[in-house]
């Protein structure tokens, strides 16, 4: 009888400690999930001040450069403050950083109409590497999109639309470059995802007359309509 209720005893102990040790693990992982959660909105908050950085300093680039447009250009006109004034925004380009992309875009463009692909891609990726902030990043992603497709690197390209859809919902360029979604997807036989494409496009670009003309030409190909 004795060592029967030693037994029992033993078995609540362990069980006991088997119900802490829950415990114990339950609130680790709790914790760690509430880090994780804490983690990604602090990434999030980091790429937004990133962001916002990189279009201060696009607009600290403009201002210089409007300064040094109006200060006389002869030296020995100037005060003081005007010298070092100029000599702050007539830095070298390389400590400026300066914004190079309508001469790389015009370059990439170039190489599309000559219908260099591979060059024109390269160009393309540069632009949005180096200027992501730039306005001239969407028709760069735009015609790297549009480069891909034309070189049948249909995963690449719908990549890149997907990316555009993300960034610029509503500028009519992602309107454009949906349709070549949309003819990939026709091309696999996936009719009914190539469809809702044009009618997304019908529907968020409804002001643009000619995309939603050339998104119903392709529904109608697609024996939609």
């Amino acid at each position: 009888m004795r060592q029967q209720n030693l037994f029992v005893i033993f078995c609540l102990i362990l069980t006991l400690g088997f119900v802490l040790a829950y415990g114990k693990f339950k609130d680790y992982f709790s914790d760690s999930k509430d880090l994780q959660k804490q983690v990604a909105y602090w990434r999030e908050q980091k790429d937004r001040v990133e962001l916002r950085e990189a279009v201060l300093q696009d607009q600290m680039r403009d201002f210089q450069v409007e300064v040094a447009r109006v200060i006389p250009q002869k030296s020995n006109r100037l005060s003081f403050e005007q010298k070092n004034l100029l000599s702050q925004v007539r830095l070298p380009a390389s400590e400026l950083g300066v914004d190079l992309s309508r001469a790389e875009l015009e370059r990439g463009r170039r190489f599309f109409r000559e219908q260099n692909y591979t060059e024109a891609t390269a160009t393309f990726k540069n632009i949005i590497e180096k200027y992501p902030s730039s306005g001239r990043a969407v028709e760069a992603r735009f015609l790297l999109s549009e480069s891909l497709y034309l070189q049948g690197q249909y995963p690449l390209c719908i990549e890149q639309i997907e990316e555009m859809m993300s960034q610029y919902p509503e500028n009519d360029l992602t309107g454009f470059i949906m349709l070549r979604m949309g003819q990939i997807l026709q091309s696999r036989n996936r009719l009914d995802e190539a469809n809702e494409v044009y009618r997304t496009v019908i529907r968020r670009f409804s002001s643009n007359e000619t995309l939603k003309a050339q998104s119903q030409i392709l529904l109608k190909n697609s024996g939609s309509l």
